[in-house]
């Protein structure tokens, strides 16, 4: 988990589309002008502890902060028309070793092509500019055009994610401070995933609990049970959504924070679409499903979690993203914007793509000042009491995390408290975060049990 909050800022630059680039260093998005990159779908960026850009990539070419090609940055192993081509993930305990994912373009048979590689660069490297040490290492092939990260539940070490192509297999590759696990773990479970299903997101919830990821021609969303601890797959639940206006059908995914809101998005279609996921029952999670309406004549495409807690959606050929504005919330309450954010560059139909445990602490507000919530005493013995201020609630949660990001309590607020007593006698001593959503006012606090 420390780790974690030290990653938090490792999101706040955007790299993606056509030259359109934003910086969320001030806790709002920023336009910025000087991406050199071109990508249809799949990209990646990441940023230094303080939220500085370090480089970004289509999955062909890796860029460095000056918008300059890394030697040995070219013609790597991945594909701009590939749903997630990239994944970049520091190497654990090695500061300035980066891992870069890639995965190919799945248009184009034969499927010997379809291969999961990574690279490595090191930031210490030209200057400080960062050179591609390692290009192009074949880990597995043939594999579909999903490529996910989440950290481990140790919060060292960090799962990353593929989809077997023409197959239901999910292979876990750990990466840990000694390298990258060469034997996956493997889960045969969910939709057989080949041909124009292979398009389409892969995401997990924040906390590493919840997997999720888009089948277009089937037009629907598998999702699951994760243990990130063991790294198996379990428990599928399939999420059906209307028929698309073609065969462009589910695409982009995203979860709320929390994981007990996930979205979706079809390419093509006019709607994005929410379910909530706290009965983990395939029918009551269907029967909650909602539409949001999007701008008529444009192309959805990719969801994702930005820094400020919010979901953004690309439309596809414009300048516009639309903003999910406080996706803890059901229905109507979440506050979709068609049109939240003009870009000063364009979109095509993919947003960079994160470690997603990078987002778990989104919302984190520990100054008394800004707080609309108090705990005391702070730090406790035995009991902590959670006072806040809100008349006429209408929904509330509390969810407590270790430092290993391990959820050790959970609860739901009645609407008459204004002061809620938590006997917390059971934790051992140390640190934890209380994460707390008051009608999609979020904050997270650390607390300590003496």
């Amino acid at each position: 988990m420390f780790n974690l909050l030290h990653a938090q800022k490792e999101s706040n630059m955007w790299y993606f589309g056509s030259q359109a680039a934003l910086n969320f260093n001030s806790g709002v998005p920023v336009n910025v002008a000087n991406s050199m990159m071109y990508t249809i779908e799949g990209c990646a960026s990441i940023s230094d502890s303080l939220g500085n850009l370090l480089f970004y990539t289509n999955g062909e070419n890796v860029w460095n902060k000056n918008n300059i090609v890394m030697p040995n940055g070219d013609s790597l192993g991945g594909h701009q028309s590939a749903t997630q081509a990239a994944l970049i993930v520091p190497h654990p305990n090695s500061p300035g070793l980066y891992f870069l994912f890639t995965l190919q373009q799945q248009y184009t048979p034969p499927t010997t092509n379809f291969n999961f590689s990574y690279s490595k660069i090191n930031m210490a490297l030209n200057s400080g500019n960062g050179d591609v040490t390692q290009k192009n290492i074949v880990i597995k092939s043939p594999i579909a055009e999903k490529l996910a990260g989440v950290m481990h539940s140790n919060g060292t070490d960090v799962w990353i994610m593929v989809h077997g192509y023409g197959n239901d297999s999910l292979f876990a590759y750990l990466l840990t401070p000694v390298g990258l696990s060469q034997t996956p773990v493997v889960s045969k479970v969910g939709q057989s995933v080949n041909g124009v299903n292979s398009l389409g997101y892969m995401k997990f919830s924040p906390d590493g609990t919840k997997l999720a990821f888009a089948c277009r021609t089937s037009n629907l969303v598998d999702l699951f049970d994760f243990d990130a601890g063991a790294g198996v797959v379990t428990n599928e639940k399939i999420l059906t959504l209307p028929l698309p206006l073609n065969t462009f059908g589910a695409y982009g995914i995203e979860f709320s924070v929390s994981g007990n809101y996930l979205y979706a998005s079809q390419l093509s279609a006019t709607a994005i679409y929410q379910w909530d996921l706290t009965s983990n029952i395939d029918s009551v999670i269907n029967s909650t499903r909602h539409a949001f309406s999007s701008l008529p004549g444009t192309s959805l495409g990719a969801l994702q979690m930005g820094p400020d807690g919010k979901i953004y959606l690309v439309k596809s050929g414009s300048n516009v993203l639309g903003i999910i504005n406080n996706p803890e919330l059901p229905g109507m309450q979440a506050n979709f914007n068609s049109a939240g954010f003009i870009l000063n560059g364009s979109n095509d139909v993919g947003l960079p793509n994160f470690i997603a445990s990078n987002f778990l602490t989104v919302g984190t507000n520990e100054d008394p000042i800004n707080s609309f919530i108090s705990t005391f005493p702070n730090p406790f013995n035995s009991e902590i009491t959670i006072a806040f201020p809100k008349q006429n609630l209408k929904q509330g949660y509390i969810i407590i995390k270790n430092i290993l990001s391990q959820t050790v309590f959970e609860a739901k607020l009645e609407s008459s408290q204004q002061e809620y007593q938590l006997d917390l006698t059971f934790l051992e001593n140390g640190i934890y975060f209380l994460d707390l959503t008051i009608d999609g006012e979020r904050i997270v606090k650390k607390i300590v049990k003496e």
